[in-house]
């Protein structure tokens, strides 16, 4: 299959998503929202970030938890922007997303501009573990990542939360949870599973 034809046969598959009241839509569709709903237009392109995978939609519902109105967030892996986007839509004041995909971070850049959000979502580049934003301190941090990933990172995602913050961390396949769990403990963290 040509990559064009690949690029559409997958969008059958990507449909409208609720999480709570947050709604992710793809932008080749089209949805009457409800006052209540909280609504995300998103185009992944080649990003990860649709909705549909089930840490993806963990993390939605812990930042549906979690996020309260004036909140700074940072959103380590970023990919389409999906949860920097859903930070900003259940009231963060600031959210600052990050990827070391440069295609990534394109097409965050793109979906939040689609959603108005680029007063309250910046998202840039990284390099790895060093995410160059010492001095700034988070809210709520959130890592959808994979487990080594998070592993290499751990210390710095838990200097970028601020004294009384909470940090999300997805992507853990269930045979290493309790390793990431012991590492984030021997950092100081309280853990909720």
């Amino acid at each position: 299959m040509s990559g064009d034809k690949w690029l559409e046969s997958w969008k059958s598959h990507f449909s409208v998503l609720r999480i709570g009241n947050i709604v992710i839509c793809p932008t080749w569709e089209s949805y009457l929202a409800r006052p209540s709903d909280l609504l995300i237009e998103l185009d992944p392109g080649m990003a990860f970030g649709t909705g549909h995978h089930p840490t993806t939609q963990m993390c939605l519902e812990q930042l549906g938890r979690l996020v309260c109105p004036g909140m700074k967030v940072l959103d380590v892996g970023t990919g389409s922007g999906i949860l920097a986007m859903a930070a900003a839509k259940l009231g963060a004041a600031a959210v600052l997303g990050l990827d070391i995909d440069p295609a990534a971070v394109k097409i965050a850049k793109s979906n939040i501009q689609y959603n108005g959000l680029q007063h309250l979502v910046k998202v840039r580049g990284s390099h790895g573990t060093d995410f160059d934003i010492s001095g700034n301190c988070y809210d709520l941090v959130v890592a959808n990542l994979y487990s080594n990933v998070i592993l290499d990172i751990g210390n710095n995602l838990m200097t970028q939360v601020a004294s009384g913050g909470h940090l999300i961390i997805s992507g853990i396949l269930s045979k290493r949870s309790l390793e990431i769990q012991q590492y984030f403990e021997n950092l100081g963290c309280i853990m909720e599973t």
